[in-house]
C-alpha cells in the first residue's frame, strides 16, 4: 500500500469516530462552538501526524489522546492569556490619572470634602483606615488594634467603599 492509499484509508477510518469525538469535545468544553473547534483542531493534528500512527494500534484512543492534550494545551494558553490581560489591566489602572494625585495639586475644596467624608466614617472603620493611610501594614494595624487581620482588611475595604460613595456622587 503506497502513502496516498494509506492516507486515504486513514481518513476513512477517522470519519468513523466523528460522533464520539464531538461527544467528548462537548464534555470537555460544555459549549457547542468550542467543541466544534476542538474537534477541528484534533483532526488537524491527527492529519498532520498521521504518519506517526501505528496501524496495529487503537485509532480511537489515539484520537482521544490528541483531543485531551489539545484541550489541556488550550486551557493552559487561555490561563496565561488571562494572567497577562489582568496584569496589563492592573498596570493600566495603576498608571491611570484617575488613580493618582499630583503632589500638592489637589484642590482645597476636594481635600475638605475628603476629610469631611473620613470624619463621618464609623469610628472602627475610620481608625483602621487612617492607620492604613498613615502607611501601616495590615498586620501592624491588627496588632495595634488587637483585632484579626481579616477584620482590618474588612474595615479598610468598607471605609474605602463608603468614602467612594460619599465623594463620587
Amino acid at each position: 500500500m503506497n502513502a496516498t492509499d494509506q492516507h486515504t484509508e486513514f481518513t476513512r477510518q477517522i470519519t468513523q469516530f466523528m460522533s464520539p469525538l464531538r461527544q467528548l469535545a462537548l464534555q470537555f468544553t460544555k459549549d457547542q462552538e468550542d467543541a466544534n473547534d476542538l474537534v477541528q483542531d484534533t483532526l488537524l493534528r491527527a492529519y498532520r501526524y498521521w504518519h506517526k500512527f501505528r496501524p496495529d494500534s487503537n485509532l480511537k484512543a489515539w484520537l482521544f489522546t490528541i483531543m485531551r492534550n489539545t484541550f489541556i494545551t488550550c486551557c493552559q494558553q487561555k490561563k496565561r492569556e488571562r494572567r497577562v490581560i489582568v496584569s496589563a489591566h492592573s498596570a493600566d489602572l495603576a498608571n491611570s490619572p484617575l488613580n493618582s494625585i499630583a503632589n500638592g495639586a489637589i484642590s482645597e475644596d476636594l481635600q475638605e470634602d475628603i476629610w469631611t467624608a473620613v470624619t463621618q466614617l464609623m469610628a472602627m472603620h475610620q481608625e483602621a483606615f487612617l492607620l492604613h493611610l498613615a502607611g501601616y501594614k495590615y498586620f501592624e494595624i491588627a496588632r495595634k488594634l488587637a483585632i484579626p487581620i481579616g477584620t482590618v482588611k474588612s474595615r479598610i475595604f468598607i471605609a474605602r467603599k463608603e468614602l467612594q460613595r460619599r465623594i463620587i456622587r
